[in-house]
């Protein structure tokens, strides 16, 4: 869904021959998100286990949809496979 809306507003853009390469912006800021969530985060121990599952859930939710992102951009073409190695 959202790779659907980032590729119809790349071509709007690039219809209207901006200056913006919202490509590059896109990369950017998924390898951004990416990296920050590469990290396991840092669970405060002094909070009960439910809220340490929450919190762990949470972590694993972003990613994994930030991953999600990522393929699906792929797939539409949004970003090059290079960047996978």
């Amino acid at each position: 869904m959202y790779a659907d809306v980032c590729a119809r507003l790349h071509a709007d853009l690039h219809g209207k021959h901006t200056e913006v390469n919202f490509k590059r912006a896109l990369l950017d800021q998924c390898q951004e998100s990416f990296t920050k969530y590469l990290e396991a985060p840092r669970i405060d121990d002094t909070l009960d286990y439910d809220q340490q599952y929450e919190a762990l859930v949470k972590y694993k939710t972003r990613m994994l949809g930030n991953v999600r992102l990522i393929g699906h951009l792929l797939r539409l073409r949004m970003l090059s496979p290079m960047i996978i190695f």
